[in-house]
């Protein structure tokens, strides 16, 4: 994985993952499972499939070759903890908060003493945030082609913003 906890900071901010308890234990599990699951989605949404078993696999050599390097730092700053692939997985995490499932389906909380509420714009801004940069990125790609030569825009599907309306 190119990210973990250390990247939901900020307007990413998930709650609870430090600390001893079952609670920290429960977050930082199913934030990991976020993280496995969507991490390469993006990854092979926004590079293509080729491109990203080639990344995972120059990620893995000894030492990393500068090109995967270079790439990671697209992708990545471990430095601010900024990435658009925590914005992704966010979305995601937040969206997935809507309902939850039940025996008889799906349902949506109610908190007593407290309303609910939906905060479309908190889920769209990472999601968009996510494409805007995946988009920089295809472009930076298509201008460095020669050095990744794994690129290929025919596996690419078009990236789409989203918006609080669901249109």
């Amino acid at each position: 994985m190119l990210i973990d906890q250390s990247y939901f900071i900020g307007g990413l901010n998930i709650p609870n993952l430090t600390g001893v308890g079952m609670v920290p234990a429960a977050n930082v599990g199913t934030l990991n499972w976020f993280i496995a699951t969507y991490e390469p989605e993006y990854l092979r949404l926004v590079l293509g499939k080729t491109l990203y078993n080639a990344l995972i696999a120059g990620l893995l050599v000894v030492p990393i070759p500068s090109k995967w390097q270079t790439l990671r730092a697209k992708l990545i700053d471990s430095t601010n903890k900024i990435s658009p692939i925590a914005s992704y997985v966010f979305y995601h995490i937040e969206r997935d908060k809507i309902t939850s499932t039940t025996s008889m389906g799906q349902a949506s909380g109610k908190a007593e003493n407290a309303d609910m509420n939906v905060n479309s714009d908190k889920m769209c801004q990472p999601y968009n945030c996510s494409i805007r940069i995946g988009i920089e990125i295809r472009q930076w790609l298509s201008e460095n082609g020669t050095t990744y030569p794994e690129y290929t825009t025919s596996e690419l599907d078009e990236l789409h913003t989203i918006n609080n309306f669901g249109i």
